[in-house]
């Protein structure tokens, strides 16, 4: 999966869809500019416990962090990480979800953010 960083004003959105299967990001591909703003929508399916989300860049990354967590109550749905991608390049990063008391694995998917310009 990618985000594609381009020339617009809307924010991209990335929606990491959440359920007792494990943890799906889509689109794989989205295109935002640079300054422009990419928004990572949580959705959960189905009655689940308290989650803890970690979007996080393992090499490299074009916001001012590497690593964010969210605590997602099932009965949450809404935008849960909104960043504005500050360099060019490709960028490989993962969403991983995990229970919050427990930390039992739910998922995790490893998307690409690509392609950055201004």
């Amino acid at each position: 999966m990618q985000i594609k960083v381009q020339r617009q004003e809307q924010p991209q959105l990335a929606t990491v869809a959440v359920s007792s299967q494990g943890v799906t990001v889509r689109p794989e591909h989205v295109s935002v500019n640079v300054g422009g703003i990419v928004d990572w929508r949580i959705a959960v399916a189905g009655n689940m416990p308290p989650l803890l989300a970690t979007l996080s860049f393992r090499n490299g990354s074009p916001f001012d962090w590497t690593s964010r967590d969210v605590i997602v109550d099932s009965h949450e749905s809404g935008i849960a990480v909104a960043a504005k991608p500050r360099k060019k390049g490709d960028f490989k990063y993962g969403v991983r979800v995990v229970e919050k008391t427990s930390g039992r694995m739910i998922g995790e998917d490893d998307p690409l953010l690509d392609d950055h310009r201004s």
